[in-house]
C-alpha cells in the first residue's frame, strides 16, 4: 500500500481543541436567542409548533449557520486525511447539528 492511501491524523488536528469549540459558540449563540425569542424564561405553552410557528425562519437561519460553522471548523483545520474523508465526515456533523438545532428551536 502506498503513501497515498494512509489514513493519518497529525499533531495540528490539535488545533480541532479550539476550532470545535468556538464553532460551536458560534452556532449555539444564535439557536439560543431564537429559542428564547420563541419560547421566553418558560416553557412555550400555547405557541405554534414545529413549521407553524412564526419564528420558523428564525430557527432555520440559527441552524443553518451553526451548521455552517462546525462544517467550517472540521473542514479547514486538518485532522484527517484524505480530503475527501474530511469532508464526508464534516458534512455528516453539520447535517446532524442542523438537525438538532432545528429540533431544540422549534419542537422541544
Amino acid at each position: 500500500m502506498g503513501d497515498g492511501a494512509k489514513r493519518r491524523a497529525g499533531l495540528r488536528g490539535l488545533n480541532l481543541l479550539w476550532a470545535v469549540p468556538l464553532a460551536f459558540a458560534i452556532g449555539y449563540l444564535p439557536a439560543a436567542l431564537a429559542r428564547f425569542e420563541r419560547c421566553g424564561i418558560h416553557d412555550c405553552l400555547g405557541e405554534a409548533v414545529g413549521f407553524a410557528s412564526p419564528l420558523a425562519p428564525n430557527a432555520l437561519g440559527a441552524a443553518t449557520l451553526g451548521a455552517l460553522a462546525m462544517f467550517g471548523a472540521l473542514t479547514i483545520v486538518p485532522w484527517l486525511r484524505p480530503v475527501g474523508l474530511r469532508v464526508a465526515i464534516s458534512l455528516i456533523v453539520a447535517v446532524l447539528i442542523f438537525v438538532y438545532y432545528v429540533w431544540a428551536v422549534l419542537f422541544a
